[in-house]
């Protein structure tokens, strides 16, 4: 068959009449489908017709035969079933997208992203390739889809609004930037244009420490937050939404959710140091350093912290073990109901411990203490990052323990402790099978040991001052 050599759309047409043998379809409709379809190989030429048969328009007439065709052709000889597998995204993005388009976006969205997707594909035989390429194409839909917000917008038919809402978490400016804009020319909508600066060419803009200066994080605490910041994804009362694809490369080879980086300790020492030096009283800075500290030693989402005053988190009064509401965890793992035990670091629970009360974890603000939020932590790191060199994210502080214990832990003991887990780990988890717990205490203690390595190298100069 002339396909795993010769990737061009007629050389797998005429593969395909030659293999199926006596089909009724002629080279001409088979060579339309094939078009419509894949661009790249023959690779999940089946799941990316029974895709495209759902979409508006649909593809040329014979597609669902041929799909039948190749299904029973997959099935009658082995070395046929590459036809049936997932096309790889970066091979052929059409054909990925059409195959697994995510369920959470409307057909019509569907349609115009995958009619985009067409129009680059043809584009690209030029010399000067496009600037925005189906793959990104693809990888922002995956953005747009795992934002429930944004899925909204769309429903309601406000696809101006989905896309300044959708989020691209863990990826810089101007990848965002460029993932926002190929949505919206997939889905026909104008950018808004930027107002001319009145500032002149010699003229120095203002630094990110004198934009902090007209701020205030104690403010920025007080106030409540904003509705979409509210209703937290990560949060088990939420409505489920499908794992968010991040970046540009997959780590599922390395058993790591995607979104997630290596935090080196010193990048958590200059957050401490920051968070430090804004306008917040003692006390509260002791809360927010200690949860700073528990996220960089967990990778728990903010919703586990907050779920101490609802009883989603439970901390043993006389041992270190911590135990989780399977609410925590994706409905897809199979937990059903059963809760999930994690030994922490001493430090750790003794913290814990310590701050955890009726309520919860709490902050001591300024006229009254209220429960910990699962945004005070993204929104105080929002705020010293303005003055930081090297910013530090939640998703950086939620990979430090994958990427610390990635060596020598599995996956599924990793999923269990921070409830971190992505729907490309293909393979089942082994622990659904005995009981849910793990002591994770000694990875953290090592983590810890780093992390104090590090302040000793931050406080090294001052002393000799």
């Amino acid at each position: 068959m002339r396909v795993s050599t010769d990737r061009s759309p007629g050389a797998i047409a005429i593969g395909l009449q030659e293999a199926l043998g006596g089909t009724s379809l002629s080279l001409d409709e088979i060579d339309c489908v094939v078009v419509h379809c894949v661009s790249a190989r023959a690779r999940g030429l089946v799941p990316a017709i029974r895709g495209a048969l759902a979409l508006n328009p649909p593809p040329p007439k014979g597609a669902l035969e041929l799909a039948a065709a190749c299904q029973r052709l997959a099935a009658a000889k082995p070395a046929r079933k590459r036809l049936i597998l997932s096309p790889y995204a970066t091979q052929d993005p059409l054909a990925h997208f059409l195959a697994l388009g995510p369920e959470a976006l409307p057909e019509a969205v569907k349609s115009r992203i995958a009619g985009r997707m067409r129009e680059l594909r043809d584009g690209e035989d030029g010399q000067d390739p496009p600037k925005v390429t189906g793959y990104t194409l693809g990888v922002a839909a995956q953005h747009l889809a795992a934002d429930a917000r944004a899925v909204a917008a769309l429903e309601t038919g406000d696809y101006a609004q989905a896309c300044a809402l959708v989020q691209f978490p863990g990826l810089k400016s101007s990848t965002a930037d460029a993932y926002r804009s190929a949505l919206r020319q997939a889905l026909g909508v104008e950018a808004t244009r930027r107002t001319p600066s009145t500032r002149g060419a010699g003229d120095v803009g203002p630094s990110p420490a004198s934009r902090r200066g007209r701020r205030s994080l104690l403010q920025i605490l007080l106030t409540e937050p904003e509705s979409h910041e509210a209703q937290d994804s990560e949060s088990p009362q939420a409505k489920p939404v499908p794992a968010r694809h991040q970046g540009l490369t997959t780590l599922a080879t390395m058993r790591t959710p995607r979104g997630l980086r290596p935090c080196p300790p010193h990048l958590v020492t200059q957050a401490a140091v920051a968070i430090n030096d804004t306008d917040l009283t003692v006390e509260v800075t002791q809360v927010l350093r200690g949860v700073l500290l528990a996220a960089y030693l967990t990778g728990w989402p903010g919703a586990a912290f907050e779920g101490f005053g609802s009883r989603l988190a439970v901390v043993a009064p006389d041992s270190d073990w911590i135990t989780l509401d399977s609410a925590l965890y994706q409905g897809e793992m199979g937990l059903r109901g059963t809760p999930v035990r994690v030994k922490v670091c001493h430090i750790l629970a003794s913290w814990l411990r310590a701050a955890v009360g009726p309520d919860g974890i709490t902050v001591p603000l300024p006229g009254g203490s209220r429960p910990l939020r699962g945004s005070d932590l993204s929104r105080t790191l929002a705020f010293v990052n303005l003055d930081l060199r090297q910013p530090v994210w939640l998703a950086d502080l939620a990979g430090a323990i994958w990427f610390s214990g990635r060596p020598d832990w599995s996956s599924s003991h990793l999923v269990l402790a921070t409830t971190r887990w992505d729907r490309m780990f293909r393979r089942p988890f082994h622990y659904l099978g005995f009981l849910p717990e793990v002591d994770v205490s000694r990875l953290q203690e090592r983590m810890y040991g780093e992390l104090e390595h590090s302040w000793a190298r931050y406080l090294a100069p001052l002393k000799s001052m």
